[in-house]
């Protein structure tokens, strides 16, 4: 079983992050799977964290681009909060509304 969860963001610095989370079993808040259900018509449901000693983790780092007051709270509140325009992995720039996972990792149990 697969969900897509978002875990929380934060405006980053110039240098450093720091990064933190916690999720509960059966919590579904922060589910991106309503998302890409639109996004690619389908009705895949939503699970949320059901084994979290035997799931795989990955750690997604998504840019919403330069902060705009306009777009905030949800350019940390929500997965595409601010987002227009989705660029390919890695891919960041300065422009307001372009989103990218810049960096991921995987956690095996």
């Amino acid at each position: 079983m697969t969900d897509v969860s978002f875990g929380g963001g934060n405006i980053a610095g110039n240098s450093s992050i720091t990064i933190s989370g916690h999720k509960k079993v059966g919590d579904l808040s922060g589910s991106a799977m309503p998302f890409f259900n639109d996004l690619l018509g389908l009705d895949i449901p939503i699970f949320g964290l059901i084994d979290p000693w035997g799931a795989e983790v990955h750690l997604v780092l998504r840019s919403h681009g330069p902060k705009v007051p306009a777009n905030m709270p949800d350019l940390i509140n929500s997965f595409d909060g601010g987002c227009t325009t989705f660029l390919d992995a890695g891919q960041v720039t300065d422009d307001p509304g372009e989103c990218a996972d810049s960096h991921f990792a995987i956690f095996q149990p």
